[in-house]
């Protein structure tokens, strides 16, 4: 038998690191684009979230300026003496926001503000601070990301 004439099987090991190696190209592309994606879904979710929040304390404080009190949780909020006035408690107020939204299904705290956690603190004595951290950057300085609502 001749030595030349001995037909190749299957792949040379330098084919097989040439594919090894444009896979592991493909796979780390992948992996960056779904982290974007991710961090992108992050953004909107604290967006919607936030726009919901402020919207509903917008709507609660439209209420007690026009001297409809709001029922159940938030009483606190009703804008008489003692409540969201100028001689109030607003941080009385600030903290049932924070229990009826956190009952409602949104995570909120008098706490530090990040993607997932929407901060809502009194702001002077008037005033509802919302703040989120929408870009997850650990501050709330950017556009959008802290709101104040006043009663």
């Amino acid at each position: 038998m001749n030595l030349r004439e001995k037909k190749q099987q299957g792949f040379s090991l330098i084919e097989l690191l040439v594919v090894v190696a444009i896979i592991g190209i493909l796979a780390a592309a992948g992996v960056v684009g779904y982290q974007n994606y991710t961090d992108s879904a992050s953004e909107n979710v604290a967006k919607s979230n936030q726009a919901s929040i402020v919207q509903f304390v917008r709507v609660t404080a439209n209420a007690a300026k026009a001297g409809v009190a709001p029922s159940g949780d938030l009483s606190i909020c009703d804008g008489t003496a003692g409540n969201m006035n100028p001689q109030g408690n607003p941080g009385a107020c600030a903290a049932a926001l924070v229990t009826k939204l956190n009952n409602d299904g949104f995570v909120t705290s008098s706490g530090a503000a990040t993607q997932q956690n929407t901060q809502i603190t009194a702001s002077g004595d008037t005033s509802i601070a919302i703040k989120t951290d929408i870009d997850g950057n650990g501050d709330t300085n950017g556009a959008g990301e802290s709101v104040t609502v006043a009663f």
